[in-house]
């Protein structure tokens, strides 16, 4: 980037967090934006995040400013009919939420680029805040995750009068959907659906346990089905899910695949994401995720693919679910840690809520309940480890991933599992008598 890209970068990035400020900066009545703009009154007030730079939309920024200084016209179209969203898309990056923001400043006397910078600045965020605006918002939309801006000088032909210009370029976009994290998250929305009574008249069934080879066989079937445009559990060469699932080394006597698919209009979270891939599925199928009782590991693998869709772009989310009867049945204590009731800043020896089922399992100390309100917040980076009664040596040990969520192998007898903060300091301890079943067992820990 030059140093004036550079500069209306930061100037951009400025008024994304503090956009009344910037207005006013600008000689802007700050009391007028306010009851002109009530839908973004939040977005004025507190701000947002600054835009990261993006390569691929800098790349596409400079292609189309140095196309309109060489073809002569102004136009976020292109004069062969692609628009930004297209040209975005041409570029790679994999993003249907796009805007592009084009200014000029033409001038007869010699004019610096910082000072160009500046004039063109105050032009385009005015633009932003003019209450009588028909095109979307970029710098203030909080859905953009991403920039690239070019900075061009050149001339253009006004109608036989030649002017010199600055012309400045910025491509905007939201962020792909973390994929990972839609998978973490579905697989413990799956296993609470099936602890929930009401999804199963009443009786709660073992969770799944995720396998990680039956996860990597199922993305990379998502992902072939984006990037060859078929949509079946066979793949164009007849390989079925046993097939792909035992050719990643594991050895499964049964594997039922369900397959699901999403079209995205507007940027979604993870959990949004979630909750609509699960309603593709569970329609099909007699609804086996939740009925099943045969089944005792789960694959999960999500791919994305940007496409036109009735003459604009969205996002297509496929979906692959692999169930596997494995030749040897391994069983998992399996659930995730939550934040409990706050109380102070320090974690408590150990204060853990159980919900779980299977085999038995007790804990020592008094109980921590879960928040009565809003989003369970997952914490990582807990370590866990089982330990054999009698035995010196821990046997298996985890760690709690992004989401709060763990795994670790049920014991064949009774064993203790130790559950450690980040210090190595004790924060809870649980004992556990081993079934034939997985068992979930969700842990709230406090803080007080």
């Amino acid at each position: 980037m030059s140093v004036e890209e550079t500069l209306l970068m930061n100037l951009i990035n400025n008024a994304r967090q503090y956009p009344l400020e910037t207005a006013i900066s600008l000689g802007m009545d700050a009391d007028k934006i306010l009851a002109d703009l009530p839908e973004i009154r939040d977005i004025l007030i507190n701000g947002m995040d600054p835009l990261t730079f993006e390569p691929l939309l800098y790349s596409t920024a400079k292609s189309h400013n140095r196309d309109m200084l060489e073809n002569n016209y102004y136009s976020k179209t292109s004069p062969d009919g692609r628009t930004y969203e297209d040209r975005i898309a041409d570029s790679g990056f994999r993003s249907p939420f796009t805007g592009e923001i084009i200014s000029m400043l033409s001038f007869n006397n010699f004019l610096s680029a910082e000072k160009a910078v500046g004039i063109l600045f105050d032009q385009i965020f005015r633009a932003e805040l003019n209450p009588e605006r028909t095109e979307k918002r970029n710098i203030l939309d909080p859905d953009m995750e991403f920039v690239g801006i070019s900075m061009e000088s050149g001339s253009l032909d006004f109608g036989g009068s030649k002017r010199n210009v600055y012309l400045p370029v910025c491509d905007f976009a939201s962020g792909e959907p973390d994929t990972a994290l839609v998978e973490k998250y579905l697989f413990r929305y799956i296993n609470e659906k099936r602890y929930q009574p009401a999804e199963n008249e009443g009786s709660p069934l073992p969770p799944y346990s995720l396998n990680e080879k039956v996860s990597a066989a199922a993305a990379a079937h998502a992902e072939d089905m984006t990037t060859r445009l078929f949509y079946h559990r066979f793949t164009p060469e007849g390989l079925s899910p046993l097939d792909r699932v035992t050719a990643n080394s594991c050895r499964a006597e049964e594997v039922k695949e369900i397959l699901g698919v999403i079209v995205i209009e507007k940027v979604l979270s993870a959990s949004e994401i979630v909750a609509n891939l699960y309603e593709s599925v569970v329609q099909y199928d007699d609804n086996i995720l939740v009925s099943d009782s045969d089944f005792h590991e789960i694959g999960i693998g999500v791919d994305t693919l940007v496409l036109k869709w009735e003459g604009r772009r969205v996002l297509l989310c496929i979906l692959v679910i692999d169930l596997v009867r494995a030749e040897e049945d391994k069983y998992f204590v399996l659930g995730n840690i939550y934040r409990g009731k706050q109380q102070s800043a320090e974690f408590l020896y150990q204060k853990g809520y159980i919900s779980g089922h299977g085999g038995s399992v007790s804990c020592g100390i008094s109980s921590c309940l879960p928040p009565d309100t809003g989003e369970k917040s997952g914490i990582s980076g807990l370590r866990l480890r089982n330990v054999s009664l009698g035995a010196a040596e821990n046997s298996n040990e985890t760690v709690s991933d992004i989401t709060g969520a763990y795994q670790i192998p049920l014991p064949v007898g009774l064993e203790a599992m130790i559950l450690e903060n980040a210090e190595g300091r004790i924060i809870g301890k649980y004992f556990f008598s081993g079934g034939k079943r997985n068992q979930f067992f969700d842990i709230y820990v406090c803080e007080d």
